[in-house]
């Protein structure tokens, strides 16, 4: 067995897919696919097209919800409300993880 493989044992061992959120995982398995197991071409190319548009679109959402977040100001009018904007939209992308909803 090698390096690599040891490394997606352990890493699947310590974080089963059915409680992970699988696009965060998808980046290291790409390049550790592309390299070892020389799959399809077209079909690396279309995983890597998804994830770079999914990552974008997290991107930009974020983008949006900590602008909106920061221009709302309840921060400084409320002292017992959280700045937490991250960490709710990390929630919501983790109970909907497919990017079309």
């Amino acid at each position: 067995m090698g390096e690599d493989e040891a490394k997606v044992i352990r890493d699947t061992l310590n974080h089963p897919y059915n409680k992970s959120f699988v696009r965060f995982k998808a980046k290291p398995y790409i390049k550790i696919f592309e390299s070892d197991y020389g799959t399809n071409d077209i079909l690396q190319e279309l995983v890597k097209v998804d994830f770079n548009i999914a990552q974008t679109l997290h991107q930009k959402e974020l983008l949006e919800i900590s602008m909106w977040w920061k221009d709302l100001s309840l921060t400084q009018e409320l002292k017992f409300v959280r700045n937490q904007p991250v960490k709710w939209y990390l929630w919501s992308i983790a109970t909907l993880s497919d990017p079309r909803y």
